[in-house]
């Protein structure tokens, strides 16, 4: 690859180009570009020579400065392709540098690691998204730039390569409809996000076919490796935290995505992640349609921002595993919110404690939550509203106080006989009633036949 650069000094000079533009120090840009075309491509020297003329806006002996550097690159498309060949020999590269890295670490939960897979499972689409975040979004189309990639990487060097113009490439967006339907409806979630990024008529399409997944989960971290999974099985690591948001909303924002369940872990995630990144679900634009929302963090706030992006009504199941930081002005807001008031089920982990009043809870058919103690007034506001609910089949309290028996038995009368820790209160107008029993910090309730 050196001899090829050093006969071809242009193309040489627009990969130099291209490498100043990525806007690395000096001393580090000199040993990418080392490790990538060879140490014996270009001496230290020069390097700095070029590096310096580019810093002034001159690539030739043009003496007007160039205002935009880029534009050297994207009006000319041999220069274009000399890019792409540099992308193609730095994946090169980066695949024996995973190599070496894995021999050692064994691990896919190693940062660099799981950054460097990252590129080598999409290949070319994210040499692709380098090229444009240096050149420029609208320079290129991907089926191009992953045209001369291929080439390139299968060692056709040729920068002047003319393909025939008669030459009929077919592609997936030819194929008849229904024929990319059936081949769609087999790719999982990821193969269907690749797809997405290929095209525009793709990205319609792929986001215009029905998806069902069972669950899907995003765990964010700040400092390892973050993840999105879905059907507990196909799982994808990142590096970046925000690359992971990123990568989420695309999957959230199809319409017609349908989940059993939705998982989302923030527990190592300080703070309020979507404070920093444009939040993934954007109620504006569809609401998912999620049955169970299953929520682990620090704050309260990040629960609310994603309950809003839920559509009301299909979603049943609200599960909190746990919440560092309670805060009872937002709990108040999800208590009011139409997710929270149309759901039928709901539970809080052993960590968090339910901080609302116990009248926010009645209208579920199945709630468990951990709660401070109960006062005469709260057991009496049972007896008058819990026990008139005709959706309540059975609830659970987890309490920090121990119970205080003597005021259910002022409220429900005496215990069931044999049985001193069970009340039954009868259901008017009906053959059912409900079963209290009471533990020493806790009270189950369930409603039962005659």
């Amino acid at each position: 690859m050196t001899e090829l650069l050093k006969t071809n000094p242009i193309a040489l000079r627009h990969c130099l180009l291209y490498e100043f533009l990525q806007g690395k120090p000096i001393e580090e840009s000199f040993s990418d570009f080392c490790d990538v075309v060879g140490d014996n491509a270009i001496k230290e020297e020069s390097f700095k020579f070029w590096f310096d003329k580019f810093e002034h806006g001159l690539f030739d002996d043009i003496i007007e400065p160039i205002t935009d550097m880029r534009d050297v690159l994207r009006n000319d498309e041999y220069a274009l392709r000399a890019c792409i060949l540099y992308e193609s020999l730095k994946y090169k590269q980066l695949e024996k540098t995973i190599d070496k890295s894995y021999r050692f670490l064994k691990s896919p939960y190693c940062p660099r690691y799981s950054k460097d897979h990252e590129i080598v499972h999409s290949r070319s689409y994210s040499m692709y998204k380098n090229f444009r975040k240096v050149i420029g979004n609208d320079v290129m189309e991907y089926r191009e730039f992953d045209y001369w990639f291929y080439q390139f990487l299968n060692g056709e060097f040729d920068l002047k390569l003319e393909r025939e113009k008669d030459q009929i490439v077919y592609e997936l967006s030819n194929m008849p409809i229904d024929i990319i339907g059936n081949i769609v409806e087999y790719l999982d979630m990821f193969d269907r996000l690749s797809l997405a990024k290929t095209s525009r008529s793709l990205h319609t399409f792929t986001e215009d076919r029905k998806l069902f997944h069972q669950t899907l989960e995003l765990i964010l971290e700040r400092y390892r490796s973050s993840k999105i999974r879905f059907d507990e099985k196909h799982f994808r690591s990142y590096a970046d935290w925000k690359e992971t948001i990123l990568d989420f909303k695309n999957i959230t924002k199809n319409p017609k995505l349908q989940l059993h369940t939705l998982l989302i872990n923030l527990s190592c995630f300080h703070g309020d992640p979507f404070e920093a990144e444009e939040h993934p679900l954007k109620p504006s634009t569809h609401q998912l349609n999620v049955k169970k929302l299953s929520f682990e963090g620090s704050s309260l706030e990040s629960l609310l921002k994603i309950l809003q992006c839920l559509k009301p009504g299909y979603l049943t199941t609200i599960d909190i595993v746990d919440v560092l930081r309670t805060d009872d002005a937002l709990m108040e807001k999800i208590v009011e919110s139409e997710q929270w008031k149309r759901a039928q089920y709901f539970s809080q982990g052993r960590l968090s404690v339910f901080t609302g009043p116990l009248r926010h809870l009645y209208h579920f058919k199945e709630f468990s939550v951990r709660y401070g103690g109960l006062s005469v007034e709260d057991i009496r506001g049972m007896k008058e509203n819990l026990f008139k609910s005709p959706v309540l089949e059975r609830c659970s309290l987890n309490l920090y106080l121990r119970v205080d028996e003597s005021a259910f038995e002022q409220e429900f009368g005496e215990a069931v006989r044999e049985r001193p820790n069970t009340f039954h209160h009868p259901i008017p107008n009906s053959n059912e009633y409900f079963e209290i029993t009471l533990n020493e910090k806790k009270i189950e309730i369930a409603r039962k036949m005659r």
